[in-house]
């Protein structure tokens, strides 16, 4: 990460150096700020007549996408492809759930009870318990191994 960051400073260090492009930020600020003048106006202006809209006429957006889509075919081939994926990722899942089962009450020694048996209370618990621990271990390697201290040593 700090190499990348040095890479960008010294770049910027040289731009700023040209004589074209040292005076460009005082050139764009009069253009930044007309241009974020205009984007908030028209902002404004397109969102009261859209609210008018809807208040005149409230099934507008309804029929709207309802004629969009009946009147456009690729769309409604797009939908179906998308549907029919869908449902064939969904029954692959469904036939290999139960091996996934059977492979995970395996990894489980016998001493213990199944993951899948017993009572629903130990089995939420057991689950927030996991998540906990997971998430604190992550949270744990990641300050130990990508963070950078800000301390000043003495």
């Amino acid at each position: 990460m700090g190499a990348i960051k040095k890479f960008f400073s010294k770049i910027s260090s040289v731009l700023l150096r040209s004589r074209g492009v040292s005076s460009a930020p005082q050139r764009l600020s009069f253009g930044r700020v007309a241009l974020e003048s205009t984007v908030t106006v028209l902002t404004i202006f397109l969102l009261s007549t859209i609210l008018l809209s809807v208040l005149v006429y409230p099934n507008l957006f309804t029929e709207f996408a309802a004629g969009f889509y009946s009147k456009t075919s690729p769309l409604q081939g797009f939908m179906q492809s998308l549907a029919d994926g869908l449902v064939s990722i969904a029954s692959g899942l469904d036939s290999i759930a139960p091996g996934f089962r059977n492979a995970f009450e395996g990894l489980v020694s016998t001493r213990l009870p199944s993951l899948t048996e017993g009572d629903l209370l130990w089995r939420y618990v057991f689950c927030q318990n996991a998540a906990a621990w997971v998430s604190a271990l992550a949270a744990l390697a990641y300050v130990k191994n990508f963070s950078n201290t800000y301390r000043s040593r003495k």
